[in-house]
């Protein structure tokens, strides 16, 4: 039975000393009646249900709802947040049998582990209910819109389906009966998926603006400022202080051990000692992708090893499953009905399973590290002991947290969403276009959409009536949109070009973005899924396919450079200096790179490179992105730089809440700088999304503060060498100043219409395709036509560039057109490769040119 001591017993056994403890006390339920403005049928169901009466904040935000207001559920991990929004909504269908509700889920899994909810307070009142993911097919969504009174959907069908189909009169007829719209989970609700959700939603109000809102969550930090931020609405909200349920104690252990290089072994060693000796069932969770699958495989290697000396790879059983975004839904509900069945000994997990799913009684939560936020925190503590005292064993190998009373006692992080950024503006403005478009039997109420940005009004209006040119940085966007843009700009993952992954037999295994492909799935790569191993066999970019083939159990990491190409000529945001450093936010263009893998079988290590002789690849995989970054030029203090990297992002992203993975860093080269016109060499610390959300942007403005807090880290744990690298860094950063950035910066001098600038011929340049496809091309010349600027390109050789159809690809694109041996492409279709890229400045009335570099 599991214990206190036996944890704490089977951390040392694998040398995770305890080191600190803390109990969180339960506490006991407050109820109150249920609410007498329930439809009689309802509330006498409840009565015979609840006999003890509702809890407190259930009672009171059902009368909330009911009395029209909007609601934020803001209580704590099994509290009881579905039960309200349920039955608020069977008590609306009741009264109004004509209106209809929409629930929206963060996650398809969600819904599935819903539906009995549903069913269980519908069925009984002979009320309709249905859903409607991306596993439905779009021939049988009609009949489930207009035969069920609710629908439960994800934000990506409603947005990418729906709302592109406003001209259906029975999608019409949807939204002028829908009164309520139900938000579940909605702590995640941030970022990216965030603000284009908060766009969503308005955009939604303005089509069907009769609706109420109930948001529910567990977690969140100045729970009615969220919602205002979120949905434009103002309403009652629900936090901890109100909760009226009962609440089981949680006993959390502290452990200090190996650190990250060398802990992987004792991480599978613990696992698989908590298999054997605990009974109850237990979740990991930890923030790598990669890591949930290497762990799950060796666990069950290692288990099935102990039990049998002679097993073999293709003969483990699997007693431990990964959980993670990416799979195939059938695969999901294969997990989740393992472990709620308790055929399973436990699931190792990245933060897909922090949100509300039902995994039944899980005692026993492991944290790999500390989260990446007190949200995330808090969400995965909450899924131990619904039913009982739960326990958590907190692995901080690295000693970030040292002590639990402050950790535990801190404010929790706000979410944070970018609706200034011009690049999330622009797409959504774009979809709301084609919406106002569609929608001309709807009532629209353009007043919604001005409690947005005046960019977002300003890039709308211009698309319906177009007054003047979409900028250079945008026209790939517009091209985009072009194949619809509601399913070219994807709710969720913003621009970022998604692959399918498929076994070569035809069995789909889930999904992965470029930039995950880059580092799990390039050719060559060994792809864990489901804790078994497959080899990359085909990557086809075209198609958007990446092809595997069951491999051994290999490790497998990419060759990834990255270069940072800042444009310090025009560019800079923000900028700090003395006569010789620098720290500049800057616009800047990131090259990425994977150029081979190495490969780890045992003790065996060995190399592969790209190139002719490569079965898997003849060419580097790229990706090219712009974006905003903070560069460092700190002249022969860049060694000393470089080694606190690391920890100067590290306490970035704690101090302004930011995720490690929304970063990256790299070296940059510039061919002047703001100090002169010398090339100059350093690191740039950058946002990861094309076209930038500025998530950098505090760090040059709060230098001085973050290195501080980095050096406080050092000294807690007393690492004299870094101590001594941060305060050489320190000395640097106090001595610069705020500069005037329109006094530094180089601009380009004013041009008239006529005078253009351009990629030189025979220079090499990237050309972004309107789906998503990355090509360096060689630029032969230009050509003024009808249509506009237009650059002619030389062919490339489609046998020795990724993908193998590049010709077709090009050719099928509607920005892109063959003149006798050579291609054509518009302007805007060219980005320079900086800082190699020549340009000339060209008089496109007299033909007249002059090299500008």
């Amino acid at each position: 039975m599991l214990s206190e001591a036996l944890l704490a017993q089977i951390a040392e056994q694998n040398d995770y000393a305890i080191v600190d403890r803390a109990e969180i006390a339960g506490k006991e339920a407050v109820y109150a009646e249920i609410p007498s403005a329930l439809s009689p049928e309802l509330r006498e169901r409840l009565k015979s249900q609840y006999p003890e009466g509702l809890y407190s904040h259930q009672s009171q935000s059902i009368t909330s709802i009911i009395n029209g207001e909007n609601v934020c559920l803001a209580t704590s991990t099994a509290s009881g947040k579905s039960l309200v929004f349920i039955t608020a909504a069977a008590d609306l269908i009741l009264k109004n049998p004509d209106s209809k509700i929409l629930a929206l889920y963060p996650m398809k899994a969600l819904i599935q582990d819903q539906l009995d909810k549903w069913k269980d307070t519908f069925s009984a009142h002979n009320l309709n209910f249905g859903y409607i993911d991306g596993t439905v097919s779009v021939k049988h969504r009609k009949n489930i819109l207009n035969e069920n009174q609710v629908l439960l959907m994800t934000p990506d069908v409603c947005h990418a389906w729906l709302m592109s189909n406003l001209d259906k009169s029975w999608i019409q007829s949807f939204l002028k009966a829908l009164r309520l719209v139900i938000l579940d989970e909605s702590h995640v609700y941030e970022g990216v998926f965030g603000t284009n959700m908060a766009y969503f939603l308005r955009r939604l109000e303005a089509l069907s603006p009769q609706f109420q809102f109930v948001l529910s969550t567990g977690t969140l930090f100045e729970a009615a400022n969220f919602f205002t931020t979120l949905t434009g609405r103002n309403g009652r909200t629900f936090t901890i202080e109100e909760d009226g349920s009962t609440q089981a104690g949680k006993i959390i252990l502290l452990t200090q051990g190996p650190p990250d290089g060398t802990g992987y072994k004792h991480l599978v060693s613990l696992i698989m000692n908590i298999c054997i000796s605990v009974e109850q069932q237990f979740l990991v969770f930890c923030d790598s992708r990669v890591l949930v699958e290497r762990l799950v495989t060796e666990t069950n290697y290692a288990l099935a090893l102990e039990e049998n000396k002679d097993v073999k790879d293709t003969d483990v059983p699997d007693k431990v499953l990964p959980y993670r975004a990416g799979y195939e839904p059938e695969d999901r509900k294969q997990i989740q009905k393992a472990l709620t069945k308790g055929e399973l000994r436990g699931v190792v997990s990245t933060s897909a399973l922090e949100m509300g799913i039902d995994i039944g009684g899980i005692d026993l939560v492991i944290l790999v590290d500390r989260p990446w936020s007190l949200k995330a925190f808090w969400q995965r503590v909450g899924r131990a002991g619904r039913k009982g005292v739960g326990y958590c064993l907190f692995i901080d190998p690295n000693e970030k947290v040292r002590r639990l009373d402050p950790y535990l006692n801190a404010q929790i992080e706000p979410n944070i969403f970018y609706l200034n950024n011009r690049y999330l503006q622009y797409t959504n403005a774009l979809c709301t276009a084609v919406e106002k478009r569609l929608s001309a039997d709807l009532s629209y109420k353009d007043e919604i959409l001005t409690q947005l940005p005046e960019s977002f009004i300003r890039y709308l209006e211009n698309e319906i009536n177009p007054t003047e040119s979409v900028p250079t940085d945008l026209y790939p966007l517009k091209q985009r949109a072009q194949g619809g843009p509601h399913r070219e700009f994807p709710i969720r993952t913003g621009m970022e070009k998604t692959f399918l992954i498929k076994e070569r037999q035809g069995t789909n295994m889930g999904d992965i973005t470029f930039d995950q492909a880059m580092r799990e799935t390039y050719p060559g790569a060994v792809y864990y899924y489901m804790g078994k191993p497959y080899r990359v066999i085909r990557f086809d970019f075209r198609r958007g396919e990446i092809i595997l083939k069951p491999e051994k159990r290999l490790i497998t990491k990419p060759k990834k450079t990255t270069m940072v190409f800042p444009r310090f000529n025009g560019g800079i945001l923000y900028l700090l200096r003395s006569e010789n450093c620098f720290i500049a936010e800057v616009e800047v263009q990131v090259s990425q790179k994977v150029s081979g893998f190495t490969i780890e079988y045992g003790a065996n290590q060995s190399s592969h490179d790209y190139g002719p002789h490569s079965e898997y690849s003849q060419r580097d995989i790229s990706r090219y992105f712009t974006t905003t970054g903070i560069c460092f030029f700190l002249v022969e203090n860049d060694l000393t730089f470089i080694s606190i990297l690391p920890k100067l992002q590290e306490a970035f992203c704690e101090m302004f809440g930011i995720r490690m993975q929304d970063i990256d860093c790299g070296p940059f080269y510039a061919n002047t700088s703001p100090l002169g016109t010398a090339p100059c060499k350093g690191q740039c610390i950058f946002d990861v999304t094309e076209g930038s959300l500025r998530l950098t942007e505090p760090l040059a403005k709060n230098a001085l503060d973050v290195v501080q807090y980095a050096l406080d880290e050092a000294e807690a744990i007393r690492d004299e060498q870094m101590i001594s690298s941060i305060n050489k860094i320190k000395e640097i950063f106090v001595s610069l100043d705020v500069a005037k950035v329109d006094q530094l910066i180089i601009k380009d001098s004013e041009k008239a219409d006529h005078i253009a600038k351009l990629i030189a011929p025979g220079q090499q340049a990237v050309f972004i395709g309107g789906d998503g496809i990355q090509l360096e091309v060689e630029v032969l010349g230009y050509r003024y036509t009808p249509q506009g600027l237009m650059y002619e390109l030389k062919p490339p050789d489609a046998e020795n560039i990724i993908p193998t159809n590049v010709e077709e690809a090009l050719l099928n694109t509607s920005i892109v057109h063959r003149t006798g041996s050579k291609w054509m492409t518009v302007e805007h279709a060219i980005r320079p490769l900086f800082p190699e890229t020549r340009f000339i400045q060209v008089n496109l009335t007299t033909g007249e040119e002059e090299s500008l570099n």
